[in-house]
């Protein structure tokens, strides 16, 4: 691979500005480590643990077995705020948050090396994200797996580059070199971001009906539900979600509304919604909720996580050659 420099990889001292993406109940240890030693950064969601031991262990056996990379941890919501410190006592290279914790999450990494990256949906959130000093922003966009923004990656960045001077990293529908190239070059982001072209992996632990369902899915089998969480994701369709209502029922959006009990209205959901995720991911149930984007439609077989990112890298240096090529012909001609 060759090295390619942006301000995301001078950020996170990475060789390709590629990011994968934290995936709940799917990111493993194994997929981390493929990821890192390509030279590319690698997230892990801190539910994907079940203690503070558990993420000791996993960071000392990453870390033993990458040479390079960075390795992020990913923070949905204050609930798990209290695995925090630890991350910062191993020295995690950078967070993942969105905007409702970022400014706590910024206070406490201030005194470290730990760089925050902050998830937004829309200008304002991005505005906000640059004005507590995030160190970089992951717009997602409408065709992210899992939770989802409003925006295609065009409109998104149209509207970012000017007034957000801190790097900018697309999250969504990216999937292949040609993808890739347009995100870096034609957008002008810092660096993408990519899930769902890494959940049908060799090693990755999905069911091998979830890795089946990837592989012959195409982006018209990703539809927005906001029944799961509470707020729109993108899953694949399967036969559970076509007979599920596409919202929560209305008893709980009545209660969410009410001031006193929200919090707890709101954890109940989330709590409930990542339990089904987390059975749905490995096991044989009839509550298939499987998260995934538009960029599922270039996984067409089970391929390593280093062959695809060595073959976006091949194609994206191929583009950008060929770009300078034509330029040059151009040049002459004229």
């Amino acid at each position: 691979m060759e090295a390619q420099k942006t301000a995301l990889t001078e950020l996170l001292n990475i060789d390709f500005p590629m990011m994968m993406a934290p995936m709940y109940f799917v990111s493993n240890e194994k997929m981390i480590v493929e990821a890192m030693n390509c030279g590319i950064a690698a997230a892990m969601p801190v539910q994907n643990w079940n203690s503070e031991q558990e993420i000791i262990t996993s960071f000392k056996a990453i870390k033993a077995k990458t040479t390079k990379g960075a390795f992020g941890v990913h923070f949905f919501n204050n609930q798990n705020l209290e695995h925090l410190e630890i991350c910062l006592e191993l020295k995690i290279d950078y967070i993942i948050c969105n905007i409702e914790i970022l400014e706590e999450i910024i206070a406490k990494t201030k005194a470290t090396k730990t760089k925050v990256f902050c998830e937004v949906l829309d200008l304002d959130d991005a505005k906000t994200a640059q004005n507590l000093n995030a160190d970089a922003i992951i717009a997602i966009n409408k065709n992210a797996m899992g939770k989802k923004g409003e925006l295609s990656a065009t409109k998104f960045l149209s509207l970012l580059k000017e007034p957000i001077h801190i790097p900018i990293i697309i999250q969504g529908g990216i999937g292949e070199g040609r993808g890739f190239y347009d995100g870096i070059e034609k957008l002008g982001a810092d660096g993408c971001s990519l899930g769902s072209i890494f959940l049908a992996t060799t090693e990755s632990d999905i069911s091998e009906e979830y890795k089946n369902a990837c592989i012959y899915a195409t982006d018209k089998e990703i539809v927005e539900t906001s029944k799961i969480l509470g707020f729109p994701t993108n899953v694949l369709k399967t036969n559970f979600i076509r007979r599920s209502s596409k919202n929560i029922s209305l008893g709980l959006k009545m209660l969410s509304k009410a001031e006193k009990i929200k919090p707890k209205v709101v954890h109940y959901i989330l709590k409930n919604g990542f339990n089904k995720i987390k059975l749905a991911a490995t096991e044989n149930t009839s509550e298939k909720i499987w998260f995934a984007g538009t960029a599922i439609r270039h996984s067409t077989k089970i391929r390593s996580v280093s062959s695809i990112i060595n073959s976006i890298s091949d194609a994206y240096v191929f583009l950008k050659k060929e770009k300078k090529v034509m330029s040059r012909s151009i040049s002459r001609e004229s």
